[in-house]
């Protein structure tokens, strides 16, 4: 079976449905945000991330052309409104504002804390309060924070994974961040402060 579109439905609290729409030309949702009036959504096959109006369904900018890899298309949206992505086939990160313009990208292939290493990294990106943007790197597992001082890698992280596998990120309002491992089952916080 090959999925061949994508239904937004929204429930109320009780889930009850209020409404749903079809989001056009989204052929695999494999994440999404809610921001102020827009959903973000992810899409694998169609390696680009999609926005529309929360409300109608209305589509809305799109980031197209992402270099995708292991089946992993990792997304934000920082304090300031804007879209990370963790490009894992391009080993960089790229920025974008709501209407889809990039804003910022860093990153290439090597062994350097300011590089990306193995077939495809990072596979996971978000931000702390301060702006810095956070970076992990699978196989082996590299957590790495980027800020106006440069690249700093956390050291004395467990290995999360091994070979091509999403290690799901996210920090809560104290900088701590949860990383996930599927394969050994385990959600692992790390302190950046």
């Amino acid at each position: 079976m090959m999925p061949k579109a994508v239904e937004c439905v929204v429930l109320d609290g009780n889930g009850k449905e209020m409404k749903k729409y079809m989001l056009n030309d989204v052929i695999t949702a494999t994440g999404a945000r809610v921001v102020d009036n827009n959903l973000v959504v992810a899409d694998y096959r169609n390696a680009k991330l999609a926005m529309f109006n929360k409300e109608t369904g209305a589509a809305g900018a799109v980031m197209k052309d992402m270099r995708l890899c292991c089946g992993i298309l990792d997304f934000n949206v920082n304090a300031k409104k804007e879209i990370l992505v963790a490009n894992l086939g391009a080993f960089r990160v790229q920025g974008f504002d709501f209407t889809g313009k990039k804003i910022l990208s860093f990153g290439q292939r090597g062994k350097t804390v300011n590089d990306f290493h193995g077939c495809c990294n990072p596979v996971s990106v978000t931000s702390l309060s301060n702006g810095a943007i956070v970076t992990v790197e699978k196989d082996p597992t590299r957590i790495k924070i980027y800020s106006k001082e440069g690249a700093k890698q956390i050291a004395g992280i467990e290995e999360l994974v091994k070979g091509c596998s999403y290690i799901p990120m996210i920090v809560d309002g104290k900088d701590n961040l949860y990383l996930a491992s599927a394969e050994k089952g385990i959600v692992n916080c790390v302190s950046v402060n």
